[in-house]
């Protein structure tokens, strides 16, 4: 990272570590807790407003966001220690650089463009709370410890979220819903919630023996639910999950030459899947779930745009018209950006002034150079989670919550509009416990994996 940006953060972080100087460890975890709980709240809470079964409950967009910007600054003063070596650090500086051009452009470019304060936030959250967050962690060595306390608050966030489901909804539900969407009256909004929870329960089931039974039951709930409410996305991103968290530990196990963990990790994910489809069978009991009779009264108003290509018509249909969506935003763009539209600029049978893709509405809201910085911040992402894959930085406990985060991330940001690290659950989750993807991590070789991977197995004895 380059010396004046590094003087600058660094003043910031011991600031902010004078500031805790004299609070004591107890009391700093008891913090971060909080922290952890109130921005889970938030991620659970937001999509709510949006709901018209809950019509009794109603919020103002700034006091939210101010709330859950409140929570991070206290997460940053808690954690930060004035007396660290934030330079002895390498950083992966084609991601540090990548995220500074991005928000910089999003703040430069939303006094020219009409956005709204939120989006102004955001940029001012990812520059002065984020990226130091990153530098504070990257400094210290109990990252192991705060990725599992990140995974028990998020998991019984879940357990509450499951329980409001069940005992809840039943008497909210409108006679007329072909299908149950939970407390959100759009299965997108299902989707942003499950996807961050799965991730944060798998984690936890995956390196914490005692979490086996109420994860198993969290993360069946969350595959049903995404599969009765028919999103597709959160059944995608779930998949890619399952997918990366058990071949991790997997090959984790299988170098260690410990068969016994691998087929435990095989009969857990049968049993999920077990109990996912007996709890989908009650979900679609309690909502009267009809998933055709869904399909045929939404999708056969949609008809794919003539100037798709007939290659992607199929694709288009697929995802409710978001190619055709995508296509017209990233038509419209310009180097600057356009702020945020106040109309649609094409009608879907949801008409919606969104991109419904993260990248495609940065590039249309703040211009080019704000999508390049955040596209290679993507790249980053993906670069870190097959490198983990293969081994190449060891099997670490604290990149397993990394890489679930992040694909749940990459995921669901394709098909909507992840913004606010104080809004959305993947979003939540993956700025809680980024740091890895910004570090530049020494390779290993073969023989040395298994030393790097050090302190013990993926498992509860770590």
């Amino acid at each position: 990272m380059h010396r004046y940006i590094m003087n600058v953060y660094t003043f910031l972080i011991r600031c902010m570590g004078g500031l805790s100087a004299h609070i004591g460890q107890k009391t700093k975890h008891t913090v971060i807790c909080l922290v952890v709980a109130v921005l889970s709240a938030l991620g659970l809470i937001r999509p709510l407003k949006y709901s018209l079964r809950v019509t009794f409950f109603n919020y103002n967009d700034m006091v939210f966001t101010v709330t859950g910007v409140i929570a991070l600054l206290a997460l940053m003063i808690v954690t930060a220690d004035k007396d660290a070596d934030l330079r002895k650090t390498a950083y992966n500086r084609p991601c540090v650089y990548g995220w500074l051009l991005c928000f910089i452009m999003i703040f430069a470019t939303s006094f020219i463009n009409p956005v709204s304060g939120e989006y102004r936030i955001w940029a001012v959250v990812s520059l002065l709370i984020s990226l130091p967050s990153v530098m504070i962690w990257a400094a210290r060595d109990d990252y192991g410890q705060y990725c599992d306390l990140i995974a028990k608050v998020m998991t019984a966030a879940a357990c509450i979220f499951v329980i409001l489901n069940l005992i809840v909804v039943p008497f909210l539900r409108p006679d007329e819903t072909p299908i149950y969407t939970g407390l959100m009256d759009n299965p997108n909004g299902n989707g942003m919630v499950v996807i961050g929870l799965y991730a944060a329960s798998l984690f936890l089931l995956l390196t914490d023996d005692r979490a086996l039974l109420p994860c198993s039951l969290v993360m069946s709930f969350c595959i049903a639910l995404a599969y009765v409410s028919e999103c597709r996305t959160a059944e995608l991103a779930i998949l890619l999950e399952s997918l990366l968290g058990a071949g991790y530990c997997i090959r984790s196990a299988g170098r260690e030459g410990k068969t016994a963990d691998v087929r435990k990790i095989i009969l857990t994910c049968a049993a999920i899947i077990v109990i996912a489809l007996a709890a989908s069978f009650v979900l679609r009991e309690i909502g009267k779930t009809d998933l055709n009779a869904y399909a045929e009264d939404n999708y056969k108003f949609i008809t794919s745009d003539e100037d798709v290509p007939e290659c992607l018509k199929t694709l288009d249909l697929m995802t409710a018209r978001r190619v055709s969506i995508w296509r017209a935003f990233i038509c419209e763009s310009t180097l600057w950006g356009n702020g945020t539209p106040e109309e649609p600029l094409i009608k879907t049978f949801e008409a919606s002034v969104y991109a419904h893709n993260n990248a495609i509405e940065i590039l249309y809201t703040s211009g080019v150079l704000a999508f390049a910085g955040y596209v290679i911040f993507l790249m980053s992402g993906i670069v870190f989670v097959i490198r983990c894959m293969l081994g190449r930085y060891g099997y670490k406990k604290e990149h397993l919550l990394v890489m679930l985060a992040f694909t749940g991330y990459f995921t669901e940001a394709m098909m909507e509009v992840l913004m606010y690290p104080v809004s959305h659950m993947p979003a939540i989750l993956l700025n809680l416990c980024m740091m890895p993807i910004f570090i530049k991590h020494p390779r290993c070789s073969a023989t040395d994996r298994k030393k790097l991977s050090g302190r013990g197995k993926l498992s509860a004895h770590m």
